[in-house]
């Protein structure tokens, strides 16, 4: 990952459908899934689960 970074945005359009949006996640309960949690101190650990290919989100906290 650290060869090769990407960054990567997404359109949402105009104010009011973003509010639409995130009223309809509220409603649906949809939450992320979260395959592992990493500490700060524990980033390689995070950087090599990513290299395995994730099932969900890989989440590192500061």
């Amino acid at each position: 990952m650290l060869k090769s970074p990407l960054v990567q945005g997404i359109f949402v359009g105009h104010r009011r459908a973003l509010e639409d949006f995130v009223r309809a996640i509220d409603v649906t309960g949809l939450k992320p899934v979260i395959d592992g949690r990493y500490g700060f101190d524990a980033v390689q650990a995070a950087f090599a689960h990513l290299e395995r290919g994730p099932f969900g989100k890989v989440v590192v906290t500061f």
